[in-house]
């Protein structure tokens, strides 16, 4: 069952790559590797089983002292919007750009990384394919060599393009792609933004990538 979930979501990544829709595809990712941690290390759903000879202590609600605006308070759900409030929001941790975003499966927030030296490889890929003003799509430039031999984590790339779009420094034209605004350095001003982001604050997050 979880096989076949697996392969509809990877169907749905390129579906979503193909129309350019990249915020889907950090999205669909994210459910991909939680899925994928899940097939790794099965875990027993439930509760745990107690070790033989301990008593296991049962707790009922004392019905004189629960009310039933008690019972609503704790099973009512927030409401959706509020948890995805300022998601995705962006964040420099030393030399790393840190995309936070929320996880609907975890109900959690979970972190992408990427390193400078990625980014910097990623702007310089789109800078060359963006010059006066050409429209371009992620498809003709990925893989993106990271400069040591390797590639880019196509993750980090469309990480950096939503960091890059977020900013105003680069313009997506739905499925026709993307486009550089004509007198932008996009090298320079990505280092700049880089260096002002905010940084990270240290709260204990779900982590993807390096």
């Amino acid at each position: 069952m979880l096989r076949a979930v697996e392969l509809d979501l990877r169907q749905l990544i390129e579906e979503a790559s193909r129309v350019a829709d990249y915020d889907s595809v950090m999205a669909l990712g994210q459910l991909a590797k939680e899925l994928s941690t899940m097939l790794a290390k099965p875990v027993l759903v439930g509760r745990s089983f107690p070790k033989a000879g301990s008593a296991v202590p049962t707790e009922r609600p004392d019905p004189e002292t629960t009310s039933p605006t008690d019972s609503a308070k704790k099973t009512r759900p927030k409401p959706h919007s509020a948890r995805r409030k300022g998601y995705p929001r962006f964040e420099r941790d030393g030399q790393s750009l840190v995309k936070v975003g929320w996880s609907k499966t975890s109900k959690a927030e979970y972190e992408h990384r990427a390193h400078r030296g990625a980014l910097l490889a990623v702007v310089a890929s789109l800078q060359a394919k963006g010059k006066n003003g050409d429209r371009f799509t992620l498809d003709e430039i990925l893989p993106i060599s990271d400069g040591s031999g390797g590639e880019v984590p196509s993750y980090q790339t469309y990480l950096c393009v939503a960091w890059l779009r977020d900013l105003g420094l680069i313009e997506q034209h739905g499925r026709q792609g993307y486009s550089i605004p004509r007198g932008t350095d996009l090298l320079r001003s990505a280092e700049a933004a880089l260096a002002k982001a905010t940084v990270k604050t240290k709260v204990k997050r779900m982590e993807v990538g390096a």
